[in-house]
């Protein structure tokens, strides 16, 4: 999971996470954050903005590929999603089934070119394509093969001295790579959800995600698994969801 905000609303999606989903959890933090009380590994990732974000994305599916390499699937989140059900195991275990390499919302095509990324990989992009960045699951063998031709390493240490990707006028570099690099490498991308012209579309009752405009108490559906931006730990919805959490540990 990717932070740069406080230890509350942090501790509160950890918490989520770890009650639905798993207790493998890592945390990358810019590194101009500090007084982060988090139980889990934190990691003190690069000083980003939003147009370096892709460094500590990168930062930490190698550092989450490397400390569970028999994981079959690595999820990333930032601090403003909300698990509120295990529902997406079994939508992982469907998506295997449909060679699906990577898992999230907002599919499209896309025209931002990948110069940077072809001169990684030594092969030439064809076609684009960008996912919303705030949560993806990675399968297995998406990150073995990016782990092979040592990507991670390779754009890290292409970008050590540089701000921004030249050329680049997207919001987020991650957004366009991954997605980009499963459809080259002829594997399937699985789109749960969609906003699009101010309305749901796909399966939003189950995966609420979306990057504007910040969720309202009408997107809290009985069903959902998976919710996003809700960026304040007060919010009603985190507040309702923090409840549930909470009875359903005292049962146990």
């Amino acid at each position: 999971m990717n932070t740069n905000k406080e230890s509350d609303i942090t501790n509160d999606t950890i918490d989520s996470i770890d009650q639905f989903i798993t207790n493998n959890i890592i945390v990358i933090t810019d590194a101009k954050t500090e007084n982060l009380n988090i139980e889990y590994p934190l990691i003190k990732g690069f000083s980003v903005n939003q147009k370096t974000l892709y460094k500590n994305v990168a930062l930490g599916l190698d550092t989450l590929y490397k400390l569970y390499p028999d994981s079959e699937w690595y999820g990333y989140m930032e601090y403003d999603c909300l698990v509120t059900s295990n529902h997406i195991l079994s939508t992982l275990d469907k998506a295997k089934e449909s060679d699906v390499w990577l898992l999230g919302c907002d599919g499209r095509v896309d025209f931002e070119p990948l110069p940077l990324i072809e001169e990684i990989i030594g092969e030439k992009i064809l076609h684009r394509y960008k996912m919303l960045g705030c949560c993806l699951f990675f399968h297995h063998d998406f990150l073995q093969k990016l782990n092979e031709i040592n990507f991670f390493t390779k754009l890290l240490e292409k970008t050590s001295i540089v701000e921004e990707i030249v050329g680049f006028k997207g919001y987020d570099f991650s957004e366009h790579v991954y997605p980009s690099l499963v459809r080259h490498y002829k594997k399937q991308l699985g789109v749960l959800s969609y906003w699009f012209e101010n309305s749901w579309h796909g399966n939003y009752r189950r995966y609420p995600m979306r990057f504007r405009p910040y969720l309202t108490e009408d997107d809290d559906f009985p069903e959902a698994c998976i919710l996003h931006p809700i960026k304040e730990f007060n919010h009603p919805i985190r507040k309702k969801r923090r409840a549930e959490r909470c009875l359903k540990n005292q049962k146990y």
